[in-house]
């Protein structure tokens, strides 16, 4: 009984941590908080169950699922270029990316 509880916590963990998707992408444009605010505001309407993280000066819009991503990443930078700004690189990870510092990492 002990090695099934085992299993099933492994099991749960790494769904968990597996399931999860960050897409990322380079924005350029945006010269205040208020500018980050817009965009981040526009995001959330079309993915409100996204957690979305976006640096003003580190030029990066993270959107981060629990689960896969309900949005393509043409759809998002479709999103973004509606808002007036360029959009740069957009990738998709299967992980959870809060920092975008270490998010700019993954677009080299």
């Amino acid at each position: 009984m002990k090695l099934l509880t085992k299993i099933i916590l492994i099991f749960c963990i790494t769904t968990n941590v597996f399931s999860a998707q960050t897409q990322i992408a380079e924005i350029s444009g945006m010269i205040c908080i208020s500018c980050q605010n817009m965009v981040k505001n526009i995001i959330k309407k079309s993915c409100p169950e996204a957690n979305i993280n976006i640096s003003w000066r580190e030029e990066i819009v993270l959107i981060s699922f629990e689960s896969k991503s309900n949005v393509t990443l043409d759809q998002l930078e479709k999103i973004i270029v509606e808002t007036g700004f360029d959009v740069g690189k957009v990738v998709s990870v299967n992980k959870l990316i809060v920092d975008p510092k270490k998010a700019k990492n993954y677009l080299n």
